[in-house]
């Protein structure tokens, strides 16, 4: 279910174009000079953006008001507008980030509009990365709000905020470098950073945008919330896409120390042995309760050795005598 659900993630279009199929309607891009306008059935309104919301021009909320959630629109003005916006947030200290809010998955998805403008932090289990670098005339077009020489990152992962259910897809548009967060990628494909299952989790804060439509690699169509982050770092433990808890990595590094240990342990047992055989032999000490009547020889009386020959004879006698004495008794 979950590698499913990576193929999907990766398959998104970003501003750069599509390298999957793409979806039924193909993203357009607004002049950067006009605002998109709504349709004539959607007026604008004030209630499209969030009530805690940073604090917006009367051109930024015009251009937020006309944005329209689940469907395939993402280069508009609001946009770059709101990216350019993330841009220039400054980084949040720990406490800081404490008074951020951090929504659930299940709100964005049924309140986007709520949300919308809002900074919001979320942990997100990231797959794949890829660079985009702004051009003229291209889907990622250079504009007023976003120049050329200001690249962005596009990410996609999954919700790992809490113990939650895996399906939880999100697409984030970084104005920074992610590398130092994310580390080493498992592969690059096509110029995207793949980091694989259960890829790497980030702390990111950043800007809601909307809900994007758009489809996967199986053309399954489905909404994915829009972040446009402007910070993040690497996730300090807790649960993974819905596991019991505690870092796989920590998990794995406790398994290969006890290996180490043991392997440790049977180099030093087989050491210990090899010195024992290659001790000089020789006669070794035993106590004397340990000494079988084997290792003592003969008891004494079965000995000749060192006995005086009359006294020997004279033992001799007596024993017949005694004999004599008990065939002649009384009967």
């Amino acid at each position: 279910m979950v590698l499913g659900l990576c193929s999907a993630a990766r398959a998104q279009p970003s501003p750069a174009g599509p390298e999957a199929p793409a979806p039924a309607t193909a993203p357009t891009s607004a002049p950067a000079t006009a605002p998109t306008t709504a349709p004539a059935t959607a007026p604008l309104s004030r209630d499209n953006i969030s009530e805690a919301a940073i604090e917006l021009t009367e051109r930024e909320r015009i251009a937020l008001g006309a944005v329209r959630d689940r469907n395939t629109q993402l280069a508009e003005t609001g946009f770059f507008m709101l990216l350019a916006r993330a841009a220039k947030m400054g980084a949040l200290s720990d406490q800081q980030l404490q008074d951020v809010e951090s929504p659930s998955y299940s709100n964005l998805m049924a309140h986007p509009s709520r949300y919308r403008a809002q900074a919001i932090r979320m942990t997100i289990s990231v797959f794949t990365s890829e660079k985009l670098e702004p051009t003229s005339g291209g889907a990622f077009p250079v504009t007023s709000h976003w120049p050329r020489e200001r690249p962005v990152w596009y990410l996609t992962g999954l919700n790992a905020s809490l113990k939650v259910d895996p399906q939880q897809p999100v697409m984030l548009y970084a104005t920074l470098d992610p590398a130092a967060a994310l580390g080493k990628p498992v592969e690059v494909r096509n110029q995207t950073q793949v980091y694989g299952v259960p890829g790497q989790r980030v702390d990111v804060v950043g800007l809601f945008y909307k809900l994007r439509r758009s489809a996967s690699e199986e053309n399954d169509e489905r909404d994915y919330p829009v972040l446009l982050v402007w910070q993040l770092k690497a996730a300090g433990g807790g649960g993974v896409l819905g596991s019991s808890g505690g870092s796989i990595v920590g998990v794995l590094a406790v398994i290969m120390l006890v290996l180490a240990l043991l392997l440790g342990f049977i180099l030093l047992k087989r050491r210990v042995s090899r010195q024992k055989a290659s001790r000089p032999g020789g006669p070794r000490y035993k106590p004397l309760r340990d000494v079988s009547l084997d290792d003592q020889g003969q008891p004494a009386d079965q000995e000749d050795v060192g006995v005086d020959p009359l006294l020997k004879q004279a033992a001799e006698e007596y024993q017949k005598e005694r004999q004599s004495d008990g065939k002649h008794g009384p009967s």
